[in-house]
């Protein structure tokens, strides 16, 4: 091990792409060492979590050297992180996905750790296409804005590069966030780097069915359930307008108030929200 490591990148690299390359690129000259998560550890920060489509880190580690960036390149093993665990006035980078941050919170719990995104982003002037919203009323409150402003925050982990859509459902009396949940690429975050995201190849604003994506509302109905959490009088705030389908799971879990930032093209959400009796808010 070299004893003179203070800076180091550790990261999952199912597929090595362009935004990973970026990411080398910014810390050129700056970390000592890049270690790669091998699949011992990726079945103990994900377990259960299987991606069939990954390069086997080995052979990462071999491409990463090939870029001839990192002065020391590895995978990591328990050797190698308890190496880790050991230095003194180090500086961790990680990336920005589920992986990173669960190995964070495992390892590295009272770190200050950079966490840096290598998901791909479209132009988001290439995915406004917007309809006005016929909304109830427009607040300009302090609160809701640290909740669209959190909600945006979370919508930031997902690695659709298309668009970065974030939830949170809010006590209507506490203020608690109960639960919040972000666009989410499945079987794996990195599914659309290994096999491509099929909204490439559908107009903006049609067809939302044709994802590999569970939405955020989707997830935040779905994790409701699964942690016997009741959303009956909540109040959901989102980034973005839901699409018909999410509109239909928020109509119909009982959620009483929807807060959004920013419009969509799915005009039929609005009105089976309003059936549901939905108060519609946008929030400035």
């Amino acid at each position: 091990m070299n004893a003179f490591i203070r800076s180091f990148l550790v990261l999952y690299v199912p597929v090595l792409h362009q935004g990973y390359i970026d990411l080398f690129e910014r810390y050129r000259h700056r970390i000592e060492a890049c270690y790669v998560f091998g699949n011992e550890m990726m079945r103990e920060l994900q377990p259960g979590v299987r991606e069939i489509r990954a390069m086997d880190p080995k052979d990462v580690v071999k491409a990463i050297r090939g870029l001839r960036i990192f002065p020391h390149v590895e995978v990591l093993n328990r050797q190698s992180l308890a190496f880790l665990q050991r230095l003194h006035g180090r500086q961790i980078i990680v990336a920005n996905d589920e992986a990173s941050r669960s190995f964070v919170e495992h390892y590295f719990p009272e770190e200050s750790v950079v966490k840096e995104s290598v998901f791909l982003r479209w132009d988001p002037n290439r995915v406004k296409l917007e309809v006005k919203v016929n909304f109830d009323w427009r607040t300009v409150d302090l609160a809701d804005k640290e909740a669209i402003r959190a909600a945006e925050d979370e919508g930031q982990k997902t690695s659709c590069w298309w668009r970065q859509v974030g939830a949170a459902v809010i006590h209507p009396e506490s203020r608690q966030v109960l639960l919040m949940a972000h666009n989410k690429h499945l079987p794996s975050e990195h599914t659309p780097y290994a096999v491509g995201d099929p909204r490439d190849f559908v107009r903006a604003g049609t067809s939302p069915e044709l994802a590999s994506t569970i939405h955020a509302e989707a997830g935040i109905v779905a994790r409701a359930a699964r942690e016997g959490i009741p959303l009956k009088g909540m109040h959901l705030y989102v980034t973005v307008f839901p699409c018909t389908p999410c509109a239909g799971l928020v109509a119909e879990s009982g959620i009483s108030r929807l807060y959004f930032s920013s419009g969509c093209a799915y005009l039929e959400g609005e009105s089976i929200l309003r059936s549901r009796g939905v108060e519609i808010v946008h929030v400035a």
